[in-house]
């Protein structure tokens, strides 16, 4: 456990300080007396209102993360998929997210909001949070009602997240709570994308959608990102053959063979960039703010 977290952790339910009872390996709150333990040395620190998403992400995760074989398989896959990567170029949240997570300072404090296991970033001024806890999470809970101290992060960042999380606004204003006056939110989500887990899917998100979101915040930067209309029609209609089968192998071997097939006509979008109207079939939009 990052020796951070003992600095800024919380009760998620009255926000109090928790202490660590060294006899018992738990957190224990002096208010309200919730006690909150470890699962893998990973603290497992959740509301009295989120055992629905605590047991999903335990439904969803668990026999994905039991074996090493699955961890092997996962990893392989992830390097076939950087071959058939549809954008062009470098998408507008991976120049922000390089500036403000790869390049942040040590001393400044970071939460990686909803890190699973694609997105996990091992620094040690970032905060790897998750529903489940994955061997590289350094705290599992629900960002609906974050464990930590109010004003404690320099920076919070939402990787393709908040679709998946069921009340946005609530989250918004649980990050705001928890961001240092100046902080930042980073955030980015699918507006034209397929239905997938993770373990569920709740929404699709325009720019406009994302600054209602975080209309609490001080927009600095909004944009269209992930793919272009080219790339996202190959994305779409590789996802589309899925639709005859229900073998997920199968599905996978056709998604990137389609996807490697027309990937030459990606390269359309290095001119339909240029296009005004090209943002109506981006794959997704960006948002970065600061807390006043």
């Amino acid at each position: 456990m990052k020796d951070i977290l003992m600095k800024v952790l919380a009760c998620p339910d009255c926000k109090s300080v928790i202490k660590y009872i060294a006899k018992d390996k738990l957190f224990e709150c002096p208010l309200c007396r919730a006690r909150f333990d470890f699962n893998n040395d990973t603290p497992v620190i959740f509301s009295k209102n989120s055992q629905g998403i605590k047991d999903s992400g335990e439904t969803y995760y668990e026999m994905g993360d039991s074996t090493s074989k699955i961890s092997r398989i996962k990893k392989f896959i992830r390097k076939i998929t950087k071959y058939t990567n549809v954008s062009v170029g470098q998408t507008l949240h991976d120049k922000l997210k390089n500036k403000y997570i790869f390049e942040s300072t040590q001393d400044s404090l970071i939460l990686n909001l909803g890190s699973g296991t694609d997105n996990i970033i091992m620094r040690n001024n970032v905060i790897n949070f998750d529903i489940f806890p994955h061997p590289n999470t350094d705290i599992s809970g629900d960002g609906h009602y974050l464990p930590f101290l109010s004003d404690s992060f320099d920076g919070v960042w939402l990787c393709a997240v908040l679709e998946h999380l069921e009340n946005p606004f609530q989250v918004s204003s649980e990050i705001l709570r928890v961001l240092k006056p100046g902080g930042f939110v980073l955030v980015s989500a699918p507006f034209m994308y397929h239905l997938h887990g993770s373990p569920h899917d709740y929404f699709r998100y325009t720019d406009n959608g994302l600054r209602s979101v975080f209309k609490s915040f001080k927009e600095v930067e909004c944009g269209p990102t992930h793919t272009l209309p080219t790339g996202t029609m190959i994305e779409m209609l590789s996802q589309y053959f899925s639709i005859f089968t229900n073998n997920k192998i199968v599905i996978f071997v056709i998604s990137q063979l389609v996807k490697l097939l027309l990937l030459p006509f990606k390269f359309i979008d290095l001119y339909l960039k240029r296009k005004s109207k090209a943002v109506i079939l981006s794959g997704g939009f960006v948002f970065l703010g600061r807390k006043g």
